[in-house]
């Protein structure tokens, strides 16, 4: 039927319905078994789609790959998990699906994994990574779409402690064997031509698994939540498992009529009435005028465009030497076009507009607005269809998948026709304003208590039915109002919101985002002082894609608790500040701090001596009372001399720096150091860091102490050598000023890096990954200063941008923003105790005949 969605084999999905007090589950492409019973619906409420950020990531457990999950941008190919295989007679169950891997005991003492379990799981993930990496490093896909990370499958050949500790390392293995496997089947199964870049051997490798007859894992929805990225037809018709929770409000957004309960019955009834396998639109009476919104909205919840509905100008129109871009989708971001064939041939199939200023002209050619009617159809994804180009050869549906994580809209980020981001998302406002689609049909009303569904212990907070009031997520409020943790999950993520809740009540009222009753306030005052925040941070400070995690992250509440902040730069803390005053997504000091790790701020957290106990562990290792002891050995120079290993060499080096405990300071030393300490540390740098110090700190007495400052607290953090970045660096030092290296340093970018601005972004983050591409590769260069200036003007040939020098005028604003914050908020964040720093902050502007003192 061309109106409704289909499955792989071209037919209506049989739909599985639950209804509850609250509305009714939909399951599409999945049996009954999977609508939320008491123990799937709570894993589905702790899933890291509805974590406070801080703890957004998956649980620890491998189970959860194999259990329905709710949707999120970052980890979207998790739907697409296999959840079984096929065993010949005399084939064994693999082993990342087996129940359990015992470890044994050695005489020793210490636990192993069995040779052949350890055997097989090494050659999995090496093959299954190889695969996962040629794919993210070559065309199509897109640099700095999320994907799997690297699982360091050495660890499997380690002697462990405990047995438990062996085997929650075994679990994060299969878990991540099993997340690998989803993405191939994911990639496989949206992309054309998806073999293109592999070796042949990995082709056959990836196609060994069949991953078309194998069941998915599945997802929930929030339709109202996720519109904007979501592929409800490439998800059916490659017969993935799609549940969504049906309330009446959503029978007040038309472009979901498809997927309504009522509508989908109708069909199969209709079918069974007339004893046929697929019936036509007249042949379902009554439903006229549902069927004409159904047909009034494109596959993906968006008002369909009639072609030649306008006038626009052709390609012959377009001047030479004019920057070319496309819209994909309404509301989505333009992105570039270089090649002529491609723009040629997308110029005659869709209308653009030119748009001419005293410099450049921009086109903008929007694929959802068609010239032809031949362009208006269902095209599958994987498939290749007609066109000069393979890009203009791929369906709507695949240009989705692989564009969806970069250019569609976020709650922070939205676009205009044009796909440019709109004035409010500059001004730093997160309206949620819906581009094109969904608009509800009626509004008003409040929001009322709900009796408890049966399937929902009674432990679970009570639920509630937003009514809809304006144009906002009302599945998504509904679900997060019930996505409280609950005491029945043993995951990480759940345990550590539960270890950090539990800190203490005062605590959380200290970091609380609302002020306290009574406070001293000037709201007037305070807003214009705000709005003139903005303004001047709104010259250079532009919306960037940090790092994230895909871990359970969460600071240790003993650490923020005895912990003061060290931020001397009054660059960072400006921008530290500035969010903290002007960012909605940092409502809390450790969501603040966090934010400031991903966007590779220096910062770093000192202890006092009286508090050391509170990270010292009861038994403490024979390594960690080694390895920190004070040593008279000097750390032997990156000396690079053998041509031809040069991989081998810097891995060596930089594999003996990352393993030592006092490393995680590099996480907090921000811009590039940081990024080698997350490329080569991984997670678990990340994770050690925001724990707390190292045993060199708080066992020997090692590292920082603030002691040579005017003014002395004796704070104590861990410090890494001048030598130990050297290595990091692969700089081979010289006695003249002509050192050379493989990475650019911060003096490097601050002194000649023009893009440059101090907060580490997407640009940053490309160049980097293509040097280390090429170190990997054994084909990296070492450079001077001099050299590296040169590599980056080349890099900037051609982008279309600020051709100002970044890395002069943001430092400038920074110091000028710093004075103005200053000026409303007087007290100082270098060397503040982290429970006494209150937010929002208060608002006391200083006199001017005060200027200067604090």
């Amino acid at each position: 039927m061309d109106c409704l969605y289909t499955d792989g084999d071209g037919k209506v999905p049989t739909s599985v319905r639950e209804k509850t007090i609250a509305g009714e589950w939909v399951a599409l492409n999945a049996s009954a078994g999977k609508i939320p019973s008491t123990a799937v619906f709570e894993q589905a409420l702790e899933d890291r789609a509805f974590l406070l950020p801080e703890l957004a990531a998956r649980p620890t457990s491998w189970t959860w790959t194999k259990q329905p999950t709710w949707y999120s941008d970052k980890y979207h190919w998790d739907a697409w998990n296999v959840v079984d295989y096929f065993a010949d007679e005399n084939e064994s169950v693999p082993w990342y699906f087996s129940g359990s891997s015992p470890a044994w005991e050695s005489s020793e003492g210490k636990f192993h994994f069995h040779p052949e379990i350890r055997s097989k799981a090494e050659d999995s993930l090496s093959r299954l990574w190889l695969c996962v990496e040629t794919i993210t490093s070559n065309p199509p896909f897109k640099t700095g779409t999320p994907h799997p990370t690297k699982f360091n499958y050495l660890l499997l050949s380690a002697a462990w402690d405990s047995a438990r500790g062996a085997m929650s390392l075994m679990d994060d293995a299969k878990g991540r064997a099993l997340e690998y496997l989803g993405f191939l089947n994911w990639w496989s199964s949206s992309v054309s031509r998806w073999e293109d870049p592999l070796q042949r051997w990995m082709v056959d490798y990836v196609a060994s698994f069949k991953f078309r007859d194998l069941k998915k894992r599945g997802v929930f929805l929030d339709l109202l939540g996720h519109w904007r990225t979501l592929n409800v037809a490439h998800l059916l018709a490659e017969n993935v498992p799609v549940y969504y929770f049906w309330q009446d409000d959503l029978d007040d957004y038309p472009c979901f009529t498809r997927l309504s309960p009522s509508i989908l019955q109708a069909y199969h009834d209709t079918c069974s009435a007339l004893d046929k396998t697929e019936v036509l639109v007249d042949d379902m009476m009554g439903l006229q005028d549902e069927m004409d919104a159904i047909r009034s909205y494109n596959d993906f919840f968006q008002l369909r465009r009639a072609p030649d509905h306008m006038v626009s100008p052709v390609y012959a129109d377009i001047p030479s030497g004019a920057v070319v871009s496309i819209c994909d989708f309404e509301g989505w971001s333009a992105r570039s076009l270089t090649e002529p064939l491609l723009i040629r041939d997308y110029a005659d199939r869709y209308h653009l507009a030119i748009e001419v200023d005293d410099r450049d002209t921009y086109v903008t050619i929007w694929r959802w607005k068609p010239r032809r009617s031949d362009l208006v159809r269902e095209q599958r994804a994987g498939t290749l269809g007609p066109g000069i180009s393979r890009e203009s050869q791929r369906s709507d549906r695949e240009i989705r998948e692989l564009y969806k994580s970069f250019y569609a809209p976020t709650k922070k980020s939205q676009f205009d026709e044009w796909g440019r981001v709109t004035l409010a998302s500059r001004l730093g406002d997160t309206y949620d304003e819906y581009q094109g689609s969904p608009t509800a049909t009626d509004s008003g009303g409040n929001r009322e208590p709900l009796p408890r569904p049966h399937w929902v212990p009674a432990a679970h907070p009570l639920l509630v039915i937003p009514q809809p009031a304006s144009p906002v997520t009302i599945a998504s409020r509904w679900t997060q109002a019930m996505s409280a943790p609950s005491s029945h999950s043993g995951s990480r993520a759940s345990s550590a919101a539960r270890q950090f809740r539990s800190s203490g009540d005062q605590d959380f009222r200290r970091w609380s985002a609302s002020p306290r009753r009574g406070q001293p306030t000037l709201p007037n005052q305070r807003a214009v002082y705000i709005e003139e925040l903005r303004d001047l941070a709104g010259q250079y400070i532009s919306a960037v894609d940090p790092w994230t995690s895909k871990r359970p992250l969460a600071w240790n509440p003993d650490y923020l608790d005895v912990g003061y902040l060290l931020i001397p730069d009054i660059r960072a803390q400006a921008r530290l500040r500035f969010w903290a005053t002007c960012s909605p997504d940092t409502p809390s000091m450790p969501a603040l701090l966090f934010k400031a790790v991903c966007h590779g701020l220096p910062l770093t957290i000192g202890v006092k001596v009286e508090d050391f106990g509170k990270f010292k562990p009861e038994e403490v290792s024979d390594i960690d009372r080694l390895v920190g002891k004070p040593s008279s050995t000097i750390e032997a120079p990156f000396a690079y001399t053998a041509q031809g290993a040069l991989r081998a060499y810097y891995m060596s080096r930089v594999n003996d720096i990352i393993r030592r405990p006092h490393a995680r300071i590099l996480v907090g030393m921000g811009g590039p150091i940081a990024w080698l300490g997350r490329k080569w540390g991984g997670m678990e740098l990340v994770t050690q860091f925001m724990e707390g110090p190292s045993p060199d700190v708080y066992l020997h007495r090692r590292g920082y102490i603030d002691s040579d400052d005017e003014h002395p607290m004796f704070l104590y953090t861990d410090e890494m050598s001048p030598q130990e970045i050297d290595i990091l660096f692969g700089c081979i030092c010289s006695d003249s000023d002509r050192d050379k290296s493989l990475y650019p340093s911060k003096d490097i970018l601050d002194e000649g890096c023009f893009f440059w601005t101090g907060e580490w972004d997407s640009r940053m983050d490309n160049m980097f990954n293509d040097i280390t591409k090429e170190i990997l590769q054994g084909s990296a260069k070492f450079r001077t200063p001099g050299m590296w200036n040169n590599y980056f003007r080349r890099l900037n040939r051609g982008h279309r941008g600020s051709r100002e020098r970044l890395n002069q005028v943001v430092p400038a604003m920074l110091t000028r923003l710093h004075s103005k914050i200053i000026d409303g908020f007087l007290v100082d964040w270098n060397k503040r105790r982290l429970m006494d720093i209150k937010l929002p902050e208060e608002y006391r502007p200083r006199q001017v005949g005060n200027r200067g003192a604090l």
